[in-house]
């Protein structure tokens, strides 16, 4: 069973002052989920013994208390497994996953990226590779033991992933998810408020079990990827392991470049000198825009200048020599599309216009290399992917404006016309197919009205299952 918390206020009471046993009281015949605050859930002993019988073991990832007992507090990566690997089949997921990736291709994204933690996500990617029905390009980060206490041990095993797969679906890495949490538990080296400070994670600090599960990924020859790493000292750690781990494995400082460990979101890092450290280690950044929305909290906590030069400071890596990627939240890239990421990094303006750090602003030609050609070094694909040019892949997509001509603050409201991976259409807008005598292809947005409909028609759900009647179907998008 799941249940959301509401208001924020009563659901961070319930994180703080709730436990398992608390909910098996009330629940005792079934396993039960709370989600708080943010990725925060409160599993019931139930739930804990499901994950168990499982995985033969409960994740790392889990609150220990005082006597060694998980207290029911879970993070984002026990979430995952439980929704994705308990409650759900590869089979169930396939068209899910599939819908969204047609929804991403309608956004004009050939490739996409991300780590994968539980078990069934990767099968369902698997089968719908095999079956020929993916629609875009995915490439994953290895991440399905990291949260487990043999983690280190099993990587140390895991022959080298990087790159391997097939056209449609390979591995670029291998990642433990998190080494921080998401705003306002970063990992910073700066002065603060003490509650603000209390908050902070940094999880891959020395003697934790997440530094652990890193150096045995290093030290075994993996590359490090799709690693979530918010604030300066959260990146600290990362390279202090990059580096610790690779002079015990004996590798040279050519080998170490060669490997292009990758550091995600620019979330209150890279300082100065990690950005010359990050050079001579070979890392590449990859910068999330979506990060300057939290410039105002950033500057309450920290301090103006860190908001300005340390959010997302693309000018400064690039000017340091550095590499640099686009990257783009599922979340953001579904409300926005992705030339809002573009008009972002070029106006730096924040929702509510307010322009953080003007002097890391780049041109557009210099956010489209980040989105395409830079960014297929990431993926470890650029002799095929992020340029038209004979020999490659063909993928590539068509316009409704040009795009070195509007307007900065019109960037994000291009519009995508076709889209087509390896020369295969997979996306046409409707409007412009007709025009051309094109087939109406891919992701169409649900008719407008649909999500209220949708949710009026899941309260009348939770109305009937408690009566008894539940064969009401959703209404038809």
């Amino acid at each position: 069973l799941r249940f959301r918390v509401r208001p924020a206020r009563v659901a961070l009471e319930a994180w703080q002052r709730l436990e398992a046993p608390d909910l098996d009281r009330v629940a005792p015949a079934n396993p039960v989920m709370l989600s708080l605050v943010g990725t925060q859930r409160l599993l019931s002993g139930r739930a804990l013994e499901a994950l168990r019988r499982h995985y033969g073991e409960l994740p790392r990832e889990l609150e220990v208390g005082p006597r060694g007992r998980p207290t029911g507090r879970a993070r984002i990566a026990v979430v995952r497994m439980i929704a994705l690997d308990l409650m759900a089949s590869p089979e169930t997921l396939a068209p899910v996953f599939r819908k969204e990736l047609e929804q991403w291709a309608s956004y004009g994204i050939t490739t996409w990226s991300a780590p994968l933690e539980p078990r069934n996500p990767l099968e369902a990617f698997r089968r719908l590779d095999e079956r020929g029905e993916m629609p875009i390009r995915f490439a994953y980060s290895h991440a399905m033991a990291a949260a487990f206490p043999g983690a280190a041990a099993f990587y140390a095993r895991l022959p080298d992933v990087a790159g391997k797969g097939t056209p449609s679906l390979w591995a670029i890495g291998v990642s433990t998810g998190a080494i921080d949490g998401a705003y306002p538990r970063l990992c910073t080296t700066l002065g603060a408020r003490p509650e603000v400070k209390a908050l902070e994670e940094c999880r891959a600090a020395p003697g934790t079990f997440m530094r652990g599960v890193l150096h045995a990924m290093v030290r075994a020859g993996h590359r490090l990827s799709g690693i979530h790493v918010a604030g300066d000292g959260a990146a600290d750690h990362f390279m202090d392991t990059v580096e610790a781990a690779s002079r015990e494995a004996g590798l040279t400082p050519e080998q170490v470049r060669a490997r292009r460990h990758a550091v995600d979101h620019c979330w209150v890092n890279p300082r100065p000198d990690q950005i010359a450290r990050a050079r001579r280690l070979g890392i590449i950044w990859s910068c999330g825009p979506g990060f300057l929305s939290d410039g105002e909290e950033i500057a309450r906590d920290y301090g103006e200048r860190y908001a300005h030069q340390w959010a997302v400071p693309v000018r400064s890596i690039l000017d340091g020599g550095g590499r640099v990627v686009m990257e783009t939240d599922d979340a953001d890239l579904g409300r926005r599309g992705a030339f809002h990421h573009v008009e972002t990094l070029v106006t730096r303006r924040d929702g509510n216009g307010h322009v953080w750090g003007r002097e890391q602003a780049v041109d557009r030609k210099t956010a489209l290399l980040m989105f395409t050609r830079w960014a297929a070094e990431y993926v470890l694909r650029e002799d095929v992917l992020g340029s038209l040019e004979p020999g490659k892949w063909a993928d590539l997509v068509v316009l409704d404006r040009d795009f070195l001509a509007v307007p900065d603050d019109e960037i994000g409201s291009l519009r995508v016309l076709l889209t087509a991976v390896g020369g295969r259409l997979v996306y046409t807008e409707p409007a412009f197919a007709r025009a051309e005598g094109l087939p109406q292809i891919g992701y169409r947005a649900p008719a407008p009205g649909y999500w209220t409909r949708l949710r009026s028609w899941a309260g009348r759900i939770v109305d009937r299952v408690r009566g008894g009647d539940r064969d009401e179907r959703p209404p038809a998008e």
